[in-house]
């Protein structure tokens, strides 16, 4: 696995709708005793306003 950070954003398929989105990295990359396990979130426009959403306001993406 390649080398991810804390807050950096990647594309990621998680294969739902067969889409490809970008996705910030929550979690630190495991060590080698660890188990090889990453949080995301993912990076949607598709607003539903439950509680886990949060609104994200960068000049480089739509509002999400």
């Amino acid at each position: 696995m390649k080398r991810t950070a804390l807050g950096e954003v990647w594309w990621v398929d998680l294969g739902m709708a067969a889409k490809i989105r970008p996705a910030l990295i929550l979690s630190e990359y495991p060590e080698d005793d660890e188990l090889a396990l990453l949080i995301i979130a993912p990076y949607t426009t598709a607003i539903r306003g439950n509680r886990w959403e949060i609104n994200i306001t960068k000049p480089f993406v739509k509002n999400s």
